[in-house]
């Protein structure tokens, strides 16, 4: 019985001792975490892709109803059709969802057109992971 037991001993020293497949363990720890922060500047990039494309596209809309010789005539309706027409043909192809522009408002004083646009860019890589990211 004290042989098993110092077998046992020395079975547990070793093991304790032993430093082969640290570095598998230490990569498996670290995989989850490398992951995610891959995750995150990818679906960030698209989310700033969509940003910049969105901010174009809104700027264009804005010279082009400033072009417009009859746009003092237009109804608040017209107005707002005339810029989601020329705001969806220019976002045509995005990673874009729920794209929504506001009514475009119009100062003759200052002669300003002001609009804002919004969307939603869902997540490609961290919706696997267990994190909610509005």
């Amino acid at each position: 019985m004290t042989r098993l037991f110092r077998g046992l001993q020395k079975l547990t020293a070793a093991f304790g001792s032993n430093a082969a497949g640290n570095v598998a363990i230490i990569f498996g720890l670290a995989f989850i975490p490398i992951i995610g922060l891959v995750g995150a500047a990818v679906d960030y990039s698209r989310a700033n892709v969509v940003r910049v494309q969105m901010q174009n596209a809104l700027d264009s809309t804005t010279l082009m109803l400033a072009k417009d010789p009859s746009l003092s005539s237009y109804t608040s309706a017209q107005l707002q059709q005339k810029a989601s027409g020329y705001f969806n043909a220019l976002l045509a192809k995005s990673y874009a969802t729920n794209v929504q522009i506001s009514t475009p408002v119009v100062n003759q004083q200052t002669s300003t057109i002001t609009a804002t646009a919004s969307s939603t860019v869902p997540t490609v890589i961290m919706r696997i992971l267990p994190f909610n990211i509005s």
